[in-house]
């Protein structure tokens, strides 16, 4: 486990597009088709800002030299600003190449996200998934995390 660099921006960008095509084999909508299929500038910008922001943090996993998942946290505005709750930690993404799968990389990744926020003074952690992802719903269940708000959305048609 290891802390991003500027020299990780293709991997994270990949890390980015291997989410999206994985969501895109779970369903779709106007967000999931609209979401690219290979790394480009804009996935290519998104891993920089992340690796190279004060408020963001990159862990990637290795294993056999060979990278094997990454997780991107944020530190922002909670997603229910009325609360007062202030800064919360959200997760951007995190992703394991499926060979590695089961063998809790999504665990360790977390584990060093999590000491991340609290180490940044953050008390809550909020993140998103589909809720026709079955695999990141159990995957975060079994780290305790809890369902508090559904998302929603309407096309217009004109």
């Amino acid at each position: 486990m290891r802390k991003a660099t500027i020299s990780d921006i293709e991997f994270v960008a990949q890390c980015f597009i291997e989410l999206s095509l994985f969501t895109k084999s779970q369903g779709s909508d106007v967000y999931i088709d609209g979401m690219p299929s290979e790394v480009n500038d804009q996935t290519r910008k998104l891993a920089m800002q992340h690796i190279k922001d004060d408020e963001s943090t990159v862990f990637i996993s290795t294993d056999d030299e060979q990278n094997s998942g990454c997780i991107i946290g944020k530190i922002e505005e909670t997603s229910f600003p009325v609360s007062n709750v202030g800064k919360v930690g959200k997760i951007v993404i995190c992703w394991v190449s499926e060979k590695y799968r089961r063998t809790g990389i999504a665990k360790r990744l977390f584990t060093e996200i999590e000491k991340w926020f609290y180490e940044s003074g953050i008390e809550i952690i909020e993140l998103s998934y589909l809720s026709q992802n079955g695999p990141a719903k159990k995957v975060w269940e079994s780290l305790e995390f809890e369902p508090f708000r559904v998302f929603a959305y309407k096309t217009l048609n004109h």
